[in-house]
């Protein structure tokens, strides 16, 4: 008891210092971002790391298939951004746990290191509508291009999904059975060779789930063209900027040797509370939020209390639109 209730105080803590995850209604989409710690380039795009990012990915959108749709992702060296649409922020959470612990299990495996490879938690914001759709697609697009490390998305050697959205690429990563791994290991005796991690590798096919539910209506064609259109847009848009600023771009073997574990600065700017180009959108989505937040606090505390008083399972419910901290609805 003195352990749960530890716990609750600390992810109560972290609470006061975050923002709460909030989904409105089912099948919303958001835009996620994770950033690598002090900006190391830990995803510095080698095809092991391909790889390894692909497999994890695929590896993880598996068992939560019936309740997130993956519809378009970037990978650079020290961060990535995904598109998805989320049945409930519960299947969201979830989801990003799966992944990021994944992930950052195997950039430890590949870099030998231990220990938290993330800054802070990932970032999400809900898409209201096409417009903000449109715009974070075009953002997404264009990563790699606005940073001036190539000149255009397709000539990135990592993890992009223009080039799965454009021309339909097809892409595989593998996936380490690493608990099955070192089982076998453990199994093996004195004088026997040690099983090998090619055993205990496969294969996965990473695949988009198509457009967002605000482009359902859009045939596959239409949506090829428009995220084509896009591209030519900022791909563009930087290519002015740069003729103007009379700079030119990394380039390919740049990247591929720059510095991994050198400190870089990482943007601090807030994360929007959600994307919308609607004034009234913003504001019912404000205070359906605030109205969330507070009734979330008030059973927090209804909690805390029963905990503090010794009942075992305390007979509160959360809100919806949320992830509860103990039991409850």
């Amino acid at each position: 008891m003195v352990l749960a209730l530890a716990l609750l105080t600390l992810t109560l803590m972290e609470l006061e210092m975050s923002r709460l995850r909030f989904q409105p209604a089912e099948w919303t989409t958001h835009f996620i971002t994770q950033r690598n710690l002090m900006g190391y380039l830990l995803m510095r795009p080698t095809r092991q790391t391909n790889l390894i990012i692909a497999g994890c990915l695929a590896y993880s959108l598996e068992p939560f298939s019936e309740v997130i749709q993956l519809h378009a992702y970037v990978f650079l060296s020290n961060h990535y951004h995904l598109i998805l649409s989320a049945k409930t922020q519960r299947d969201l959470s979830a989801f990003m746990s799966h992944f990021n612990g994944c992930l950052g299990k195997e950039l430890g495996v590949i870099h030998d290191l231990h220990g938290k490879l993330w800054h802070k938690r990932y970032r999400s914001s809900p898409i209201l509508d096409e417009g903000a759709l449109e715009d974070r697609y075009r953002y997404l697009l264009a990563h790699s291009v606005k940073e001036d490390l190539v000149e255009h998305p397709g000539e990135w050697p990592g993890l992009h999904a223009y080039k799965q959205l454009c021309h339909g690429e097809i892409v595989e990563g593998i996936w380490v059975d690493r608990t099955g791994l070192y089982q076998a290991r453990q199994r093996v005796k004195p004088g026997e060779a040690k099983p090998q991690e090619a055993e205990f590798t496969i294969r996965l096919r990473l695949e988009l789930a198509g457009p967002p539910p605000m482009w359902a209506e859009l045939s596959d064609e239409d949506y090829r063209e428009r995220c084509e259109r896009l591209t030519r847009e900022v791909v563009e848009e930087h290519r002015a900027r740069r003729e103007v600023e009379r700079k030119g771009v990394l380039g390919v073997k740049r990247v591929l040797t720059q510095p991994i574990f050198e400190r870089r600065f990482t943007k601090r700017t807030p994360c929007p509370l959600c994307h919308t180009r609607i004034v009234s959108l913003m504001r019912e989505f404000k205070a359906a939020y605030w109205a969330f937040v507070a009734q979330f606090k008030e059973v927090s505390f209804e909690l805390r209390s029963a905990l503090a008083r010794g009942e075992v399972a305390p007979a509160v419910s959360f809100p919806e639109g949320g992830v509860p901290l103990y039991g409850g609805g």
